[in-house]
């Protein structure tokens, strides 16, 4: 498990992420990103089930998430 981020340094990034207008948002934090793979994916595979599929999808994201933020720990 990640040790919690550094409380100055988490408020210093909700700081930012909250100055920004609703497409930088979406944009800087990747959901825009991950939205576009996701649907690109479901039109080309046409899943039985979409919604499950993007279940799978995300729930897959959030952990390569974690993976990559546990291997930039210094």
């Amino acid at each position: 498990m990640n040790p919690p981020p550094h409380p100055h340094l988490q408020s210093k990034q909700q700081l930012f992420l909250s100055s920004l207008n609703p497409v930088e948002y979406l944009d800087q934090t990747l959901v825009t990103a991950h939205l576009k793979n996701a649907i690109t994916q479901i039109l080309e595979m046409k899943p039985d089930d979409p919604l499950e599929f993007l279940s799978e999808y995300f729930a897959e994201a959030a952990k390569d998430k974690k993976k990559s933020s546990t291997t930039n720990i210094p």
